[in-house]
């Protein structure tokens, strides 16, 4: 029925296009609607008709490569919120051969529970100038793994940017057979290509955010001008391209150092109070204007400590204090990550009406403590429609677990694990119970037991208590050596 909207699930398929080989694809609910893919076009305007005045500024932090694992990042953002309350959150892109290698994958499964999104950055960081679809969906795939495996719900691993932003047409091609949601590895107004009024990019005349791809990219086709190589997309229904974007600095002039590691790796590098007044500069512009996100690139490694290899100072400094004075000096400031940005964008409302962005935290019941006898669990989550996975053992639950559908009963010690998902909202943070299971013991029994020799050690197997003969212990005292010698 036109209009209707089904939740189904993309199963594995051999595509005879592509040689007939068996290729993998998110197996995840996904929303389609029979009216047609949704389309958000290109433009310099806010979505959804609202005026510059009626929306936040977003700022979009997009870390790349991660090498060094997810510490200090997680803890930044999680130390301070916007300035109406939210979280704040990033986006990670991780290099899917560096997970559980370079540092544990805890860190990365940490990182996503906290409310951050992990993203997509291939398996082995290699260029993929040149390459062909399946070159791209075998790296993209290898990561995905990767990053499943470390306990990332398929279904929110949905963003992609492309190792040094080398992209081709057979990418997009890729992500849309892959049912991946965005891309962000387009840049905008760089060099003298010009933006929607026809001018060069001056900080004020931005492209709104990003668009799906149903008619291509105008901004990749013209980027092709600077790097032919660089094919831009075709028609890509349903996918879409968040862009990077050039900044402006303390001048007035703009620049080309659109990545984080451009503003010290191209000389003259720049001074901490440069890359500041920079941000500055380039968000105040914004703020003044159409207000269209601030999409940065950035890399995670410049920001983590490991042995041998210390942060950047500056580094940490430039986002400490950008961030802290963005938040201080412009309510209207939300720092998100860039699926959070495509789900306002898909339903824009206006300042002080956040959309939900990520589904709420199930409430296991009882949530732990010390049983005798059977225990009923029952699991909830406030959100509506959600749908809850779970597991027994101690082990994170993912998207091949179980699915609630009502009270179970335990009668041994166990640790209940749950997330929820819904579609088009980001997962759940996990929900923990531990639920210890213990024998009752009569006193009658107990007594019984008491008339026999026994001993009770410690953890090292020294015998640290000795009973013998037949005399009886009172209750109370022998049920609790009992305990201690079981």
């Amino acid at each position: 029925n036109a209009g209707t909207t089904y939740y189904i699930r993309v199963r594995p398929y051999n595509n005879a296009d592509m040689g007939g080989s068996t290729y993998w694809q998110h197996s995840d609910a996904v929303s389609a609607r029979t009216s047609g893919t949704e389309v958000v076009p290109l433009s310099m305007n806010p979505p959804g008709g609202l005026s510059a005045s009626q929306v936040p500024q977003f700022i979009v932090l997009g870390f790349d490569d991660n090498w060094k694992g997810l510490r200090w990042l997680p803890a930044f953002f999680a130390a301070r919120q916007n300035p109406d309350g939210s979280p704040m959150h990033a986006t990670f892109n991780m290099i899917g051969a560096d997970v559980g290698v370079k540092y544990p994958a805890s860190e990365v499964l940490a990182a996503y529970q906290a409310g951050n999104e992990i993203g997509n950055h291939t398996q082995n960081h290699a260029s993929g100038d040149g390459w062909n679809v399946a070159q791209w969906i075998s790296a993209i795939q290898a990561a995905h793994q990767s990053l499943v495996n470390a306990g990332i719900p398929s279904s929110a691993i949905v963003g992609f940017r492309a190792p040094q932003d080398v992209y081709n047409t057979a990418l997009f091609t890729a992500l849309s057979q892959l049912g991946y949601k965005y891309d962000s590895s387009v840049p905008q107004g760089l060099g003298a290509l010009t933006m929607g009024d026809g001018q060069p990019y001056n900080g004020s005349n931005s492209w709104w955010g990003g668009h799906t791809l149903e008619n291509g990219d105008p901004v990749a086709v013209q980027f092709q001008a600077y790097h032919p190589s660089y094919t831009p997309p075709g028609n890509v229904p349903g996918v879409w391209e968040l862009y990077e974007n050039a900044l402006i600095l303390a001048d007035g002039t703009k620049t080309d150092r659109y990545c984080d590691q451009d503003w010290y790796q191209t000389p003259p590098a720049m001074s901490e109070d440069a890359r500041v007044a920079m941000l500055q500069e380039t968000l105040r512009r914004r703020i003044n204007s159409n207000r269209a996100p601030l999409n940065l690139c950035m890399h995670g490694q410049d920001y983590e400590d490991v042995s041998g290899a210390s942060a950047s100072p500056e580094s940490r400094n430039t986002l400490t204090r950008f961030i802290d004075w963005a938040v201080a000096t412009y309510p209207q400031v939300r720092v998100v990550s860039q699926m959070e940005l495509i789900n306002w964008m898909r339903n824009p409302v206006p300042l002080g009406v956040m959309p939900v962005q990520r589904v709420a935290t199930p409430t296991i019941s009882p949530n732990g403590g010390t049983f005798s006898g059977n225990v009923t669990v029952t699991i909830s989550t406030a959100t509506a429609g959600a749908d809850i996975r779970y597991t027994i053992d101690g082990s994170t639950p993912t998207m091949d677990s179980p699915v609630y559908t009502g009270p179970f009963t335990l009668s041994s010690t166990a640790t209940v694990k749950a997330f929820a998902t819904l579609v088009e909202m980001n997962s759940s943070a996990v929900a923990t119970a531990e639920v210890y299971y213990q024998r009752s013991r009569s006193s009658d029994n107990c007594a019984q037991r008491a008339k026999h020799s026994f001993s009770i050690r410690d953890a090292f197997g020294n015998e640290v208590l000795r009973r013998t003969g037949n005399r009886g212990w009172r209750p109370a005292v022998c049920r609790r050596l009992l305990e201690m010698a079981d």
